[in-house]
C-alpha cells in the first residue's frame, strides 16, 4: 500500500484535478498488484466510481471491466513497469453511456523514484468514441464501395454504374458518394501542381 500520507494524497488529488482529463494514480506493489491510490473528479464522473471507493483496489477487484479486459489492463500495467516508459492503447470504456458503446484512449505513465525504480503509474484517458464511430463508418463505407468488381474506364477513369440494366459512367467521386456516405474535397498533389503551374508548390 502507498506510504503517502492523507495530506500528501490531498496534494496529489489537487494535482490530478488540474490535469483537465480523467486520471488515476496507481501504486506498484509486490505480486504484480497495481491498486488505485487516487482518482480525480473527471475520472469519478467518467467511470461512475468515487475516489474513496476505489482506494487500494486493483482493476480486477473493482470489477468495472469484464474479466478478460481487466487482464489486458493488468498486462499493460506490467508492460509499463517493464519498459519504464509510457504505454498508450485504445479499449472499450468500462461504462457505456445511454446504451451506446464508448471507447477510451489511455496513456500509462510510469512515476520513478530517485533510484529510477517505477513506484507508481499515472493513467490518463480520453473518450474517443466519436473517432471510433467515424472510423468504423468509413471502414464500412469503403467495404461497401470496394466489395465485388468495379469496372473503370482505362482512359478517363470513370466508373461503370449500371442502373435498370443500362450502363451509366460516373466520375469516381460521384460513384463513391452514391455508394456510401463518403464526401470528397479537392486539392492538388505536388506533381500535378507542378505540371499545371510550371513550378513546385510552396511548403505552406
Amino acid at each position: 500500500m502507498s506510504i503517502l500520507t492523507s495530506t500528501d494524497k490531498r496534494a496529489v488529488l489537487d494535482l490530478l484535478d488540474s490535469i483537465g482529463v480523467p486520471a488515476t494514480l496507481n501504486d506498484v506493489c509486490e505480486g504484480h498488484r497495481f491498486p488505485a491510490f487516487a482518482m480525480n473528479q473527471l475520472a469519478e464522473g467518467f467511470l461512475g466510481q468515487r475516489d474513496a471507493d476505489v482506494f487500494g483496489k486493483t482493476v480486477e477487484e473493482l470489477a468495472i471491466y469484464p474479466p478478460a479486459q481487466a487482464q489486458r489492463v493488468q498486462r499493460r500495467f506490467e508492460e509499463c513497469i517493464r519498459r519504464g516508459e509510457q504505454v498508450r492503447f485504445e479499449d472499450p470504456a468500462p461504462i457505456d453511456l445511454e446504451s451506446e458503446r464508448r471507447w477510451i484512449q489511455a496513456t500509462m505513465t510510469p512515476i520513478l523514484d530517485a533510484t529510477g525504480i517505477v513506484v507508481r503509474v499515472m493513467v490518463t484517458f480520453v473518450d474517443v468514441s466519436d473517432w471510433k464511430r467515424a472510423e468504423e463508418a468509413l471502414s464500412d463505407a469503403l467495404t461497401k464501395v470496394l466489395s465485388g468488381f468495379v469496372t473503370i474506364c482505362a482512359a478517363c477513369k470513370k466508373v461503370r454504374h449500371d442502373r435498370h440494366d443500362r450502363p451509366n459512367w460516373l466520375p469516381v467521386e460521384e460513384y463513391v458518394t452514391k455508394q456510401s456516405d463518403v464526401k470528397f474535397s479537392h486539392a492538388m498533389c505536388p506533381e500535378c501542381f507542378t505540371a499545371w503551374n510550371g513550378e513546385a508548390p510552396t511548403e505552406d
